[in-house]
Parts: C-alpha cells; sequence; structure tokens
C-alpha cells in the first residue's frame, strides 16, 4: 500500500516541492511590492518605510525571505514566485 502524505495549506511535507498558494491574501499595495521585488532580480534593498510594511505583509505569508545578516533586504520565495505565477495567469 503507498504510503500518503497529507500537505496543509501554506506548510512544505517531505514530498512536497512547493507551499500552496492559494491560501495567500495580498492587498494591493503588498502585491505591487511583491511585483517590485520580482521585477528588481528578487532581492531588494528596503529604503522606505512603506517597503518595510509591506515587505513585513510578504514575510508573514512566506512570499518572502529576510536577506542578509541586517534584514535591511529581502528575497523573493519560491512561494512568492509560484504566487506571482498564478496571478499572472489568472489576469
Amino acid at each position: 500500500m503507498p504510503l500518503c502524505h497529507l500537505t496543509l495549506p501554506g506548510r512544505l511535507s517531505a514530498s512536497s516541492p512547493m507551499q500552496s498558494t492559494l491560501d495567500v491574501t495580498l492587498e494591493g499595495t503588498a502585491r505591487a511590492f511583491l511585483r517590485k521585488l520580482e521585477a528588481a532580480g528578487g532581492r531588494l534593498f528596503l529604503e522606505t518605510d512603506d517597503d518595510r510594511r509591506q515587505s513585513q505583509a510578504c514575510l508573514r505569508q512566506d512570499l518572502a525571505g529576510p536577506a542578509g545578516p541586517d534584514r535591511r533586504c529581502v528575497s523573493i520565495s519560491p512561494k512568492g514566485r509560484a504566487y506571482l505565477a498564478r496571478l499572472r495567469s489568472a489576469e
């Protein structure tokens, strides 16, 4: 009998290569920040307070992660790239 792996939304299992993006809800400004992050090559220095706020929304959803020891840079995660790809295919 084959083994089954259950994956909760937003969680990785040993057999799951990527987190689900179906449970992600972002405001328009956070989506715009995520697009800006992707357009910047996947890594961005947080220059403004607004960028910091929007990066926090993305960090909470695992769409981005801290890049560097000082946490003044963020990088897009594979889940963030998948989320943007899903949005593009829906548009």
